[in-house]
């Protein structure tokens, strides 16, 4: 997702956005929440990061479920037939 498309859909500026994603400044409580709803993520994705406590298989599934819910619906059906291949074809 493009900074102008998540900016539009939380109502921030981009300028806004790049501070926050720069570390020049913190996300309020609201942003952080509309952010997380914008993104299909939950608040522990940006505060704990995505390997947080977990195995490392666990991590690589949290990690490839994180970025397909960025994805469109149909980038989420190629990636799953995808994943189908690697199965039937016992990668």
């Amino acid at each position: 997702m493009t900074q102008e498309k998540l900016t539009e859909k939380i109502n921030m500026s981009i300028n806004q956005l790049s501070n926050i994603e720069n570390s020049h400044s913190l996300p309020t409580i609201e942003t952080l929440m509309k952010l997380c709803e914008a993104l299909r993520v939950t608040p522990d994705y940006f505060l704990l990061g995505v390997s947080h406590g977990k195995s490392t298989e666990a991590s690589s599934i949290n990690a490839i479920t994180q970025k397909a819910l960025l994805c469109t619906e149909k980038q989420q059906g190629l990636i799953n037939a995808f994943i189908s291949l690697l199965i039937a074809e016992n990668y």
